[in-house]
């Protein structure tokens, strides 16, 4: 094998591996998952009734404060304040309206 043909192996692996590692890298970066800290990449409605605070409508499921958490004050079907809880103060039952506001 001459001395040309080795440069050139050796120079066409070097390219492979520096486009391997950098698209690599670009793959690799950290996304945001479900989990990302509260507020900061969902958008948040708030939800009210009569005056009464309900929660908040979120895309992130497990806020503390969201209506669909399930676990939460404002989202368990059992809470009386939930509006999840059909038979509780805002549930599906009750002639109150509900309205629901961006926060800012």
């Amino acid at each position: 094998m001459n001395c040309n043909a080795k440069t050139s192996s050796v120079k066409d692996l070097i390219v492979v591996l520096m486009v391997l590692l950098l698209t690599t890298a670009c793959f690799a970066q950290e996304r945001p998952g479900p989990y990302v800290r509260y507020g900061e990449r969902y958008m948040v409605y708030q939800v009210y009734s009569g005056g009464t605070y309900l929660g908040e409508l979120s895309s992130n499921r497990y806020a503390p404060n969201s209506i669909q958490n399930p676990y939460g004050v404002y989202g368990s079907r059992y809470s009386p304040s939930s509006i999840n809880n059909p038979y509780g103060n805002f549930g599906r039952y009750s002639s109150q309206p509900i309205y629901v506001y961006p926060t800012r």
